[in-house]
């Protein structure tokens, strides 16, 4: 049986959020009306699973707006054994409401989007160490920041607590916090020092019209790293690669992929079947990935993927998409063919030396 190259897919589950993030555009209440029952999610994992696929990334938008069918979702999971990663950001009244019952359906691992720490920005700021560009978008958006990065901390400390050990942050870089992230690392780290912490980052980025995290060029103008700001993005290089070692082993991403500035700015990149993670939207149709929905695989459905037949003709499209696919810094092939599948897979020997040898350095500090 033909299997995905890759191993892993990532899917929308449900397409609603209560966030509203500038940067991103990926609330569709139009999908949303279409979303799967939990009786044909549960025959699409089956049918994933089959043809090779290892890690589940489950995107934000917001998955515990799902309620009793997360709760099924997730005691299905862990029936299979499942490695998935599930995003949210924790929006307290939902969070306060489901999250006993999702640890006891099985809940392994809680990944969650942090842009932003009030108490790394106020003493940033109270040091005069913040440009006035930082402060002035920060400022602008500082009540939903302060909402966002209150809830998310408050989700990953109370999962932390009840033995939920597997932590995985994601840093959406900006022009907004990008002079403040090496502090959140570190900010993170210290937080939850005996937990499997790993902060991974992304940075905002402009799509074409086929894109979904990725708005216009106009509406997250201000957010976008750009020539101009060369400069900031070499000092923020600098402090990553200064950090200390403990830290460093807690992020995902090589910082020598930071350092490539024109396939950053530019968008210089390729796709790569080998590392792409195919997309299942919220009703069921296939994408070219979890970023970008594609025109010809869009017609067909997760499904398809069932029968050898049809599998071979739509995955034979996928592939043609992906190869015509500029990439993004999700599937930039350095990173990837520098870690491998180690990136994604929290139970590797990849993370678990990290683990061990940060184990190690912490053993020494205290």
């Amino acid at each position: 049986m033909q299997k995905i190259e890759s191993g892993c897919v990532s899917l929308f589950i449900n397409r609603q959020c209560p966030r509203r993030c500038s940067y991103c555009s990926v609330v569709n209440e139009e999908k949303e009306k279409k979303r799967l029952s939990v009786v044909d999610w549960k025959r699409a994992f089956s049918i994933l699973e089959s043809r090779g696929i290892e890690f589940f990334l489950i995107l934000g938008t917001e998955p515990l707006l799902l309620g009793k069918d997360l709760e099924e979702l997730l005691l299905f999971w862990k029936s299979k054994g499942y490695e998935y990663g599930l995003y949210t950001t924790s929006p307290r009244t939902l969070f306060d409401s489901c999250k006993d019952r999702l640890i006891n359906a099985g809940l392994r691992n809680w990944s969650s989007g942090i842009d932003y720490i009030p108490e790394v920005y106020d003493r940033m700021k109270e040091k005069a160490e913040l440009s006035l560009t930082c402060m002035k978008l920060v400022e602008r958006e500082r009540y939903g920041l302060v909402q966002k990065a209150r809830d998310g901390l408050n989700g990953m400390e109370y999962m932390f607590q009840k033995g939920i050990e597997e932590q995985h942050v994601l840093i959406t870089i900006s022009r907004m916090n990008i002079e403040m992230i090496s502090e959140m690392v570190k900010y993170l780290v210290d937080r939850f020092p005996s937990s499997n912490l790993r902060v991974a980052m992304n940075w905002v980025e402009y799509g074409s019209e086929d894109m979904d995290f990725a708005p216009s060029f106009e509406k997250c103008l201000p957010y976008l790293i750009r020539e101009k700001d060369k400069e900031v993005w070499v000092e923020f290089v600098s402090k990553m690669k200064s950090l200390p070692e403990k830290y460093k082993l807690r992020i995902q991403i090589p910082l020598e992929y930071l350092e490539l500035w024109d396939e950053m700015l530019n968008q210089n990149r390729k796709g790569n079947p080998k590392y792409c993670a195919m997309g299942i939207e919220v009703d069921g149709t296939l994408r070219s990935c979890g970023y970008r929905r594609g025109s010809e695989i869009a017609k067909y459905s997760v499904f398809d993927l069932e029968d050898d037949q049809s599998f071979d003709k739509v995955y034979n499209v996928w592939l043609e998409e992906i190869r015509n696919c500029k990439g993004c810094a999700w599937v930039f092939p350095y990173m990837l063919e520098k870690v491998g599948k180690d990136v994604v897979n929290y139970q590797s020997d990849y993370w678990k030396n990290r683990g061990e040898k940060y184990q190690e350095i912490s053993d020494v500090k205290r």
